[in-house]
């Protein structure tokens, strides 16, 4: 072998290894609680109180050796993704991961004992060179600061034992009453008619069960607050989750929001919710009803328990 090739891979071994030991020591800052306090999508500021309303955990986050984590004040699940980070660029760079995919890549680093990071998702715009987040740029910029609450009521584990107080609901709702007495009649409008039967076309009323198979999926809808999704599955249960609006690549980045969850049914017309666990402590052990006006392969038309109409998209 040519001295000259010896060399070069000595010296990209050489290389290799102090690029770990830097990032392994550059990990000992990342590492720990932290609490979202300034947040920038898009050009567009995100409201301190949506943070801490809408986020997941609150807005608080771990970082354990290359896990991110956010636990969930809905279910106490904790949710993770991988972080890497790369302190040998300037700026120094990192990414956050799945085990199929990169969700977001992009900058960090320390301003005054604060962690800034810069994100983008690498499907819709290039890595950030630079600590901005302008209208039309598709980055998040975001500032932590250590969460000193936390870190003094973790474990041994390194895991979150420590239980927030959940927020009251950002606008307050009477209880949903027992037995609403919502006129329900489903129906699927037809196409138009057909030439040979130019009158013949009536509304078919579904039933039940053809309703109950429609409505499987997951359906996004206003609900006032912001947007909703909120997937019904076939085993009777449902999830629903929070897009914080503006946060969309922190969604698409880090984690959705969980909001409830619980069970589902269709009867005498009316979707039944029976909420299990919520973000929402008024809510817990209640029924929510809609009453379904129509339904499609892609839309879902109701009227709540305080009688507005509603309209719901079906995603997937």
């Amino acid at each position: 072998m040519p001295k000259q090739w010896l060399l070069c891979m000595v010296l990209v071994f050489f290389t290799n290894v102090v690029r770990a030991d830097n990032e392994s020591e550059e990990f000992k800052l990342v590492r720990g609680h932290w609490k979202i306090t300034e947040l920038v999508e898009n050009g567009r500021v995100i409201a301190p109180e949506a943070i801490r309303n809408m986020f997941p955990s609150g807005g608080r986050i771990q970082i354990i050796d290359n896990t991110i984590l956010f636990k969930s004040r809905l279910d106490g699940q904790e949710r993770t993704k991988t972080i890497t980070i790369d302190p040998s660029t300037y700026p120094k760079g990192m990414a956050v991961s799945t085990r199929d995919k990169t969700e977001g890549w992009g900058i960090y680093q320390f301003d005054r004992g604060k962690l800034v990071m810069c994100i983008t998702d690498p499907a819709v715009a290039q890595r950030p060179t630079d600590f901005s987040s302008r209208a039309g740029s598709k980055r998040m910029l975001m500032t932590l600061e250590r969460d000193s609450e936390a870190s003094a009521g973790q474990g041994e584990t390194g895991s979150f034992v420590s239980r927030p107080v959940l927020p009251p609901p950002p606008v307050a709702r009477p209880a949903p009453p027992a037995q609403p007495a919502i006129p329900a009649a489903p129906a699927v409008v037809p196409p138009p008619p057909t030439p040979a039967q130019p009158s013949a076309a009536t509304a078919r009323v579904l039933t039940d069960a053809e309703v109950l198979v429609m409505l499987r999926g997951t359906w996004k809808f206003n609900d006032g607050q912001g947007v909703l999704n909120v997937t019904m599955k076939p085993d009777g249960t449902y999830f629903s989750t929070r897009e914080v609006m503006g946060a969309n690549t922190f969604t698409q980045v880090f984690t959705a929001t969980p909001v409830s969850n619980g069970t589902w049914s269709v009867t005498q017309g009316q979707l039944k919710f029976r909420v299990a666990s919520s973000i929402y402590s008024d809510r817990v052990n209640h029924t929510i009803p809609l009453a379904v006006r129509s339904v499609s392969q892609t839309d879902l038309i109701f009227v709540d328990y305080l009688g507005r109409m509603g309209r719901a998209v079906k995603v997937q």
